[in-house]
């Protein structure tokens, strides 16, 4: 409510001016101070329906850029194999300017990267750069870089401001950026040192300076240097306040962390408790349960030291909301005394929980104090919103929504509000609106093409729509509502051919197959579905017995159809007949896959009845009742996959199995359907049913079909020590050719960010490591540390400062954070049970069954990598299991400096590692035959391994006891008179 005095405050101090000029105007302010003000200025006349540009470009925001193509398909890795210079511009690339950013597309199913290159002219003298993206990206300078934010070595800031001096003339500046997604956003600023917004073009309008090869200088807030006068007890924890302060608002939490620290001296400080509590809050590095924790520690600090301090109580109170812990809120704010928590926040607090707790009056109390407060605010706008809509007050919530125009965001809710009134010329402006502030909402596409076809406006519903589709190819949603407007007008041939240019480009979306169904188009994979019910009458006929079994699959068939697009759908059809108690709970509750669209399910009873499902609302799954022995539940489903965007043309059905160890299979039926352009492989192990191929004819395009089919398969057995499945069961897996070293690029771009180290890391390195010497003494210290101290609980994909906060999580990540800090070089290494099942020649390589992940760590003194593994606290460093010596492994190249992703070789461990267990006795018998036993017993590999655990888990004085009857049970009678042990650890 107070953007008018703010808007006569900037006036006052900034100055309006015409666009171009200085930034600062005359208040000799520094642009990192009056950007923020700028950008503030901007939003308000954004909101009042102004012209809010003429801001932006006082700030310089860099809007002109040409962008090239979308490269690769490996996310953030592909900036590593990008280089700067020369762009082939993509005349097809959306750019669209929003604020100071502007947003990317990317309208391939890859996540690739994309290259942006925009000129500046530089006056002669220093120039500021401010730089910002959405994802890590990199920003060069003719060539030079300058800025990068795809480290994993720290949590980089959101955006950065540089001081650099280039040559007087154009330059070049070039930002790459990965679009894992629909689209990213970029920023720049470019300015003078006065704040002057430096000529921006896409081509330089003169001639090109001498390219800059110099080292920008991070232009950072005066706080944390200490300044005489103001470094005592009183101004230190205000200056450090304030360093934190600036931190936040870059987003920069590595350097947050590090001011944090300075308030530790002022621990009566209510405040700094406060800031200390909004930077955990903040904080990404230590996963939400620690900092949460945290957080609170540090708020009911605060509140000790000042219970007046209303904003750490009302936080307090908002977390135990987020607990569920409502009815505590309200009887803690009951009991408050009046002059606690009276102002905006407070008083909404109390509408929300009272109203959630069905007291309306006190609730109706709260939202009338909050608007005598502030009767224009937002906030108590939205609220008063949300009560006249719960009582359907309709007149209330008209007024409330005019009074929103002046709130951000409110532009969606009100074009909803009037399409919901009926009132479509009001709809049809503001989502008019939405669309001139922001051009590249699709949603804002989608429903103003749903209110122009209601109003008879086709063709320009028909114009948003195919907008929404130039962003984003794929989306479904604006196909299906291309098609509709054209059966609205009643060309059903042209619906038709709409539905089919989509099924091009998504062959794998049920929800297009659906649609196509109603206008005539055949669903080719519906062709391939069988009765159910002739499949049990065959088995019934068959006269098979299957003896002891709990039940007896009658049907396990799979049609996976493969499209052009590497996109897939699958048919999965199973009968199961019902014989044990344990049979009937499990298929008691059925849970479907999420997303799958259920073709059929149903219960078949001997007596040829057949009863319906009970679904229950809002529950997973769906639940049959009544189930007997003898019954038979049968359940169909499509699944769809779409195309692997990080491994473009990879396909993989997966392994059908067609024998299972504990239940028979009456008929196990595998059918593959796809393209002659979609070359398939498939790995045949155990003596599967021969494959029976095909070819057919569907709408002029030739399909190859695979069927493989067995009937009466009785079950294998369990019998103890088995192989794995996949080494004893008949099965198929089909695939086409896997680029390997693409594939481990893509599990690169999922975990390199799980490296990233915070300063409480790196002090912990910098301490384990003070002292130790050499390279080997580091790494020792380091897995010791890491083995004794953390619980090993997480995957790969666990940060290793989560990891570290917690105690808890992924060891080896945290251990390779460690490593990297200590500047030891420790590769992921991803090993092969040799044990296990392996590759068939030229087959699949089975990248799934690498899953021993170890540290390749590269050591000075050592001809092959260190292995290190972290699971076991007793496992001596570098050893390795029989079945991972000289095995296949698979490098994960998370850092450029490492060795290419791709298959390895595991070494040998040193012969002091070895598994051995050798006896050195003597014995000795007198006349009477009376014997004494006295020897060494020598214990190395993973003999020494079971029983350094055994010793961490017994007591000490029945270490003999266990040791007799472990060691010594081919001396029956004897009595141990002495035990020594050494080097137990």
């Amino acid at each position: 409510g107070d953007d008018a005095r703010f808007v006569e405050l900037y006036d006052d101090v900034i100055g309006s001016r015409p666009a171009g000029g200085t930034l600062g105007g005359s208040s000799g302010l520094p642009f990192a101070v009056v950007q923020p003000l700028s950008s503030l200025r901007a939003a308000i006349a954004r909101r009042r329906g102004e012209d809010y540009r003429p801001f932006y470009a006082r700030q310089g925001c860099v809007q002109d850029w040409v962008a090239g193509p979308v490269e690769g398909s490996r996310a953030v890795v592909e900036l590593s194999h990008l280089e700067p210079g020369a762009l082939t511009p993509d005349p097809a690339a959306e750019i669209v300017p929003l604020a100071c950013v502007v947003r990317l597309w990317n309208p391939t199913p890859a996540p690739g990267a994309r290259r942006v290159v925009t000129h500046l002219r530089a006056p002669g003298g220093p120039v500021l750069l401010d730089l910002g993206a959405g994802e890590p990206s990199r920003f060069y300078l003719d060539g030079t870089l300058v800025h990068q934010t795809d480290g994993i070595d720290r949590h980089a800031p959101e955006r950065v401001l540089l001081r650099l001096r280039p040559e007087a003339g154009w330059h070049r500046l070039e930002v790459h950026t990965p679009i894992p997604g629909e689209h990213a956003w970029v920023m720049a600023r470019a300015v003078g040192a006065d704040g002057t917004p430096l000529p921006v073009a896409t081509a330089p309008a003169g001639p090109q300076a001498p390219a800059y090869t110099g080292r920008p200088r991070r232009v950072r807030g005066p706080w944390p240097d200490a300044l005489p006068g103001i470094d005592g007890p009183i101004y230190a924890p205000l200056r450090a306040y304030l360093a934190v302060e600036d931190a936040l608002a870059d987003g920069d939490s590595d350097q947050a962390e590090l001011r944090v620290r300075g308030l530790d001296p002022a621990e009566a400080f209510p405040q700094g408790h406060w800031q200390r509590a909004r930077f955990e809050r903040a904080d990404p590095s230590r996963g939400r349960a620690v900092s949460l924790s945290r957080e609170v520690e540090a708020l009911e600090r605060a509140l000790q030291l000042d219970p007046r301090l209303d904003v750490a109580r009302l936080r307090l109170l908002e977390i135990q909301r987020e607990r569920g812990e409502d009815a505590e809120v309200e009887q803690i704010l009951e009991q408050l005394p009046p002059a606690r928590l009276r102002g905006i926040d407070g008083q909404l607090l109390r509408f929300s929980v009272f109203l959630a707790q069905g007291n309306e009056y006190q609730a109706e109390q709260a939202l009338a104090r909050a608007a005598a407060l502030a009767p224009r605010s937002c906030k108590v706008l939205m609220a008063q919103r949300s009560l006249a809509r719960e009582r359907a007050d309709v007149r209330r919530e008209d007024e409330i929504a005019e009074q929103l125009a002046a709130c951000a965001g409110s532009l969606s809710t009100r074009a909803r509000l009037a399409e919901a009134r009926g009132r479509w010329d009001e709809a049809r402006a503001l989502w008019d609106e939405v669309l001139e502030r922001t051009p590249d909402d699709l949603s804002a596409h989608e429903n103003l093409a749903r209110v122009q076809a209601l109003r008879g406006e086709l063709p320009r519903a028909r114009a948003h729509l195919e907008a929404s589709l130039r962003y984003n190819p794929f989306r479904v949603g604006s196909h299906l509502a291309l098609a509709d407007l054209a059966a609205t007008e009643g060309d059903r041939a042209g619906a038709r051919d709409q539905l089919q240019q989509a099924l091009a480009k998504v062959p794998h979306s049920g929800a297009l197959w659906r649609s196509a169904a109603d206008l005539g188009i055949a669903d080719d994979l519906m062709r391939w579905r069988i009765d159910g019910r002739q499949a049990l009458a065959a088995y019934r006929e068959s006269g098979a017995v299957y003896e002891g079994v709990g039940e007896v699959l009658v049907l396990d068939r799979s049609v996976a159809r493969v499209y052009e697009s590497g996109g897939q759908r699958q048919i999965v059809h199973i009968m199961a007949e019902l014989r044990s108690k344990e049979s009937l709970d499990r298929y008691g509750e059925l849970p479907v896959p999420e997303d799958a669209e259920l073709l059929t399910l149903r219960t078949l009873k001997p007596d040829g009845r057949v009863i319906e499902p009970e679904i229950v609302p809002g529950k997973d799954g769906v639940s049959l009742r009544h189930l007997e022995l003898l019954d038979v539940v049968e359940y169909e489903y499509v699944v769809e996959r779409g195309p692997a965007g990080a491994v473009p043309g990879y396909v993989d059905v997966s392994t059908f199995r067609f024998q299972s160890a504990d239940v028979p299979y009456h008929r196990s039926e595998l059918l593959v359907v796809h393209p002659e352009s979609v070359a398939l492989r498939f790995d045949a192990r155990n003596n599967p049913p021969v494959d029976r191929p095909s070819t057919v004819d569907v709408d002029g395009q030739t399909l190859q079909v695979h069927h493989f089919r067995a009937d009466e398969v009785p079950r294998l057995g369990v019998e103890p020590g088995m192989r794995s499945w996949l080494d004893e069961l008949p099965s198929v897996h089909v695939y086409s050719t896997l680029d390997l070293p693409r594939y481990l690029d893509g599990l690169a771009a999922q975990i390199r960010d799980t490296q990233r180290r915070n300063p409480e890391l790196r002090r912990l390195v910098r301490r384990l490591t003070r002292g130790q010497a050499t390279p080997r003494e580091k790494l020792r210290a380091l897995w010791s540390w890491v083995v004794e101290n953390v619980e090993d609980a997480g995957d790969l994909s666990m940060p290793a400062t989560v990891t570290l906060a917690g105690r808890t999580g992924s060891r080896l990540m945290l251990l390779r954070a460690m490593l990297r800090e200590a500047g030891l070089p420790a590769e992921l290494w991803l090993a092969r049970d040799a044990h296990g099942p392996r590759p068939l020649p030229g087959g699949h390589p089975l990248v799934d069954s690498y899953e021993i992940a170890l540290l390749a760590v590269t050591l000075p003194d050592a001809d092959e990598p260190v292995m290190v593994m972290t699971v076991s606290k007793v496992m001596p460093l570098g050893y390795l299991a029989s079945g991972l010596r000289r095995t296949d492994g698979l490098r994960v190249q998370l850092e450029p400096h490492e060795g290419p992703s791709g298959p390895v070789t595991l070494p040998d461990v040193d012969p002091g590692q070895r598994d051995l267990r050798r006896w050195d006795l003597d014995v000795s018998l007198d006349a009477r035959g009376a014997g004494a036993v006295e020897g060494t017993i020598t214990l190395q590999g993973m003999e020494a391994v079971v029983w350094r655990q055994a010793l961490r888990q017994i007591d000490r004085d029945r270490i003999e006891e266990v040791f007799q009857q472990a060691e010594l049970g081919w001396l029956p009678g004897a009595e141990l008179l002495e035990l020594t042990l050494e080097d137990e650890d």
